[in-house]
């Protein structure tokens, strides 16, 4: 079943679009209705939802800035929009966000949301969503990505260094920090990007730059092998938002392309 959620403030239109459809039928399980983005937010990780229908003017965190959270921790959700207004502007800030559609309340119907319904199936179908549903599932990656290569620094390793590089490299491998650059590391460590350097050389026998780059590299490899993630996809998730790019960065430190690196592995 494909788990789907309402998010509304008006309890009215919430219930009635909750009993619009038999969702089962078209092979949803509809998780329940929020009427915020908060109170959203605490279902979707409850839940783990595929799709979302989504108000845009809500009290507290509203419809923009739940679908910018979306986007930042949970890609794969598809968003489709529902708005009283049937106004440009209102539609590009939705699809700008990373809305597969919008509709206006007025035009729902049970046969157009069906319709919707069986259109987003069957992308589902076609393009199989990656989903890290948990934090657990981004520290495992990053764990293997340790484990498997023994000139990054694992977690056990990180107790006896300084200071100043086990507070960088804690943040990095919690949150995924792949774009940090020298400066910012140097910043979150209170001392001079010089002094960092030389530090993080002398006790971990690589610069810095080189180290980020092994890491991205070590767990775009885990995601390659692991995955149905697309390229593309990948090199967001490591900061770097070129798929060109990401490939000819890939092979640099590889020798072949990210394709040819998950082909070899299958």
């Amino acid at each position: 079943m494909i788990r789907l959620l309402i998010v509304d403030d008006e309890a009215g239109f919430r219930n009635a679009f909750a009993k619009l459809i038999h969702w089962k039928q078209y092979g949803y399980e509809l998780v329940g209705t929020a009427e915020n983005g908060e109170k959203a937010i605490e279902m979707i990780e409850k839940y783990e939802c595929d799709v979302v229908f989504t108000d845009i003017e809500m009290p507290g965190i509203d419809g923009i800035e739940f679908m910018d959270y979306l986007h930042k921790n949970y890609p794969e959700i598809i968003i489709i929009v529902l708005s009283c207004y049937n106004e440009f502007e209102y539609a590009r800030a939705a699809l700008q966000k990373g809305a597969k559609d919008y509709i206006t309340k007025l035009s729902i119907t049970p046969t157009n949301i069906g319709e919707l319904l069986e259109k987003i199936k069957k992308l589902l179908e076609e393009n199989p969503p990656v989903k890290f549903k948990t934090e657990y599932d981004l520290n495992k990656f990053m764990n293997r990505t340790l484990a498997k290569n023994k000139h990054l620094t694992g977690y056990k390793e990180l107790q006896v260094l300084p200071a100043p590089i086990r507070e960088v490299l804690e943040k990095v491998y919690s949150e995924r920090k792949f774009e940090l650059t020298l400066n910012e590391a140097a910043e979150i460590a209170h001392v001079n990007p010089q002094y960092f350097s030389a530090l993080f050389k002398k006790n971990i026998n690589m610069n810095f730059v080189r180290y980020m780059a092994e890491l991205k590299i070590g767990f775009a490899e885990e995601l390659l092998i692991n995955t149905n993630m697309k390229i593309y996809e990948i090199g967001l998730v490591i900061g770097i938002d070129n798929e060109a790019y990401f490939s000819r960065f890939f092979k640099k430190y590889t020798g072949m392309s990210p394709n040819s690196y998950k082909q070899n592995r299958e």
